[in-house]
């Protein structure tokens, strides 16, 4: 049996654990930690914790009951306990830093954090919002362990060539040899690491692209599905300011039979607007016919 601790994110097998606490004391001990009864919550958690000792759960709560009453050096202990039974060593070493800073060793903090983030380390948010890296702010050192935790948390948005897509983001309208093709947004989103793209054409049909840089085949991916229940699968690369995407597909020729059919797709950063050209090939590369030009201008400020 398996159980989602909190918001840890930490499976814990419980059949493994062993755990003999009755079940009533550990939902009393939920209750009062829920409560923000710390004194209560700590007791409790301490009597689970001395039934159950390898359960990294009363341990983690039992510490975050004795940092709520204040009783910060006496929360790291609890916290390395929780650490050595299976919680994430980073996340346990960035709250023995909240409880070290709280207690007034800023420099075993920030030596704590600095570790954490080497480790892995990412919750940005605990960091911006915890009363007690307060006094830690002002610090340069704060700063830079602050950095360290957002590129873990969001290493698309520091990686060179997850940028390399950025020319497409925006809002556009969209022509073709000057009439209105479409309109369409741009823009990142899953921590930076994806180039999403919502299609309106101007003749009823719907799209939507997912682009994004695939780290282990060293190329750029598009996956375009619509509403005439096309999807494509693009691959490419960029170079000299120019997405080129290749893909391979059964198209409908005129007499209505599926034709193998190579698609080049290429978009050329023209510094202020956007030039997308699709091409087609039926005969394996040696030539291709224009299937769309298009011309992304974007739309005025609002």
């Amino acid at each position: 049996m398996q159980r989602w601790i909190g918001g840890l994110g930490i499976v814990v097998c419980l059949m493994t654990l062993g755990v003999p606490a009755r079940a009533e004391d550990a939902s009393e001990a939920n209750r009062l930690y829920q409560a923000k009864d710390w004194k209560g919550a700590a007791d409790a958690y301490a009597a689970l914790a001395s039934q159950s000792p390898k359960n990294p759960m009363y341990a983690f709560r039992h510490g975050a009951s004795l940092l709520a009453l204040g009783r910060a050096k006496d929360a790291v202990p609890r916290f390395e306990t929780a650490a050595s039974l299976g919680f994430p060593p980073p996340l346990m070493q960035a709250w023995s830093a909240r409880a070290l800073a709280r207690a007034g060793d800023t420099e075993a903090a920030l030596a704590l954090l600095t570790k954490a983030t080497a480790g892995g380390f990412g919750q940005v948010s605990m960091l911006d919002t915890e009363a007690d890296f307060a006094p830690l702010r002002a610090d340069k050192r704060f700063a830079a362990v602050r950095e360290a935790a957002d590129r873990n948390a969001r290493p698309c948005a520091y990686a060179p060539e997850h940028r390399q897509f950025d020319f497409w983001i925006g809002d556009w309208d969209v022509t073709s040899s000057g009439a209105l093709a479409g309109e369409s947004h741009v823009e990142r989103m899953l921590g930076d690491c994806v180039i999403y793209e919502n299609w309106t054409g101007s003749q009823g049909v719907t799209g939507k692209s997912f682009n994004i840089w695939d780290s282990t085949t060293k190329e750029w991916r598009q996956t375009w599905v619509d509403s005439s229940g096309t999807l494509t699968e693009y691959h490419g690369r960029f170079v000299d300011g120019t997405m080129a995407y290749l893909a391979e597909s059964l198209i409908p020729g005129p007499d209505g039979k599926l034709t193998k059919t190579q698609q080049k797709m290429t978009f050329f950063d023209q510094k202020g607007t956007v030039r997308q050209l699709g091409e087609n090939s039926t005969d394996g590369g040696k030539t291709w016919s224009v299937a769309y030009d298009l011309l992304y201008t974007r739309k005025p400020a609002r």
